[in-house]
């Protein structure tokens, strides 16, 4: 039962909350008496997991409702009736109605090029590329994800106007296949970091209009690619021979020092000589932090959105985080697989 729980919480995660058709807001329980089939077709985003199972079901229905009841219910039995799911347990039971699964829109076979790679590398990709803003007021590619596969790399990209990040990990293939780009909607991204599981290899199908994803826990999803044009990000990724200041410095020491100056300023004037400072002034006050660097090359002074800093700092691993300045005072975070990039802020920093 916990297994059937755990699976119907990721299905349902899918689920429009807004459906354009009744059987579209249902799940799909379609048993054979031996493996359970559960699914789900959102508009950007289907899953579809099989479990073992020995009772025989055909149906459609609310599956929140019967996750609500199963998850605080103990000894469950699922009793298929001609127009309801009846649902009981030792001390209470529910009946749910039911929709014909014939009504249920087929769910797509797997077909693409096939690449494997690590799961907990594909949810921290798309935990580090969140930060892009929501599509209701943007243009759709310009708020999607782009997975861009080089010849057994993959990188998970994610741009707005100001920043820029790069996720990049090795992956396997069974023969060589052509280099290929696809674009998910942020929405589906973060479905995928949630219902993915935490350990693993995952496959991953380049097909016609989007990806399917295949975990070993028995589930495939499918999303659905975006339209347009990602921008060209690797003309803004740091290049050694652009760069005129770098340095390394501890990424705990350097959180703790943004999170102070973000109590009093929005914007922070950065300024690298033989030491880091980080100054902040508003009408709160003025603070003046230094930071010990390590292996410094070259000077620079520019302004910068605190938070816009922090927020990829958060989320690395590294105990410490190479910093590069390159054309236009571009300032980028560098770490293992890691790579963020951030452009200046002109005109409103002030020094302590």
């Amino acid at each position: 039962m916990k297994t059937l729980i755990k699976s119907l919480k990721k299905v349902i995660s899918v689920v429009p909350k807004k459906a354009s058709s009744a059987i579209l807001g249902t799940i799909l329980l379609n048993s054979d008496g031996e493996n359970l089939e559960i699914a789900a077709v959102g508009n950007e985003l289907s899953i579809k997991i099989s479990l073992p199972y020995n009772n025989k079901l055909s149906c459609c229905l609310n599956g929140k409702l019967l996750f609500d009841f199963l998850r605080t219910a103990n000894d469950v039995k699922l009793e298929q009736r001609e127009r309801s799911l009846l649902v009981e347990s030792n001390n209470s039971k529910i009946e749910l109605p039911i929709y014909p699964s014939e009504e249920f829109p087929q769910f797509f076979e797997i077909e693409g090029d096939k690449i494997s790679v690590y799961a907990r590398d594909i949810k921290n990709a798309f935990r580090m590329v969140d930060f892009i803003p929501e599509r209701e007021w943007y243009q759709d590619y310009k708020t999607s994800i782009l997975l861009d596969y080089i010849h057994r790399f993959l990188r998970i990209v994610a741009s707005d106007d100001h920043r820029l990040g790069v996720f990049g990990t090795m992956v396997e293939v069974e023969e060589k296949i052509d280099d290929r780009k696809v674009l998910i909607s942020k929405d589906t991204a973060l479905i995928l970091e949630k219902i993915l599981p935490d350990d693993g290899e995952i496959n991953i199908y380049f097909a016609k209009n989007g990806l399917f994803f295949e975990d070993k826990d028995g589930g495939t999803m499918f999303a659905q690619s975006i339209n347009g044009q990602f921008p060209d990000y690797e003309k803004v990724l740091p290049r050694d021979e652009t760069t005129y200041c770098s340095f390394e410095v501890q990424r705990e020491e350097l959180i703790q020092s943004l999170s102070r100056v973000s109590l009093i300023a929005d914007i922070a004037t950065i300024k690298v000589e033989d030491k880091l400072e980080i100054l902040g002034e508003s009408e709160k006050g003025k603070i003046k932090e230094v930071v010990e660097i390590f292996d410094n090359k070259g000077n620079i002074e520019s302004n910068y959105n605190v938070q816009y800093l922090l927020q990829p700092l958060s989320r690395i691993d590294n105990e410490t985080v190479q910093v590069k300045f390159g054309s236009y005072k571009i300032i980028s975070l560098n770490s293992k697989q890691y790579i963020y990039v951030l452009s200046p802020v002109e005109g409103e920093g002030k020094n302590a």
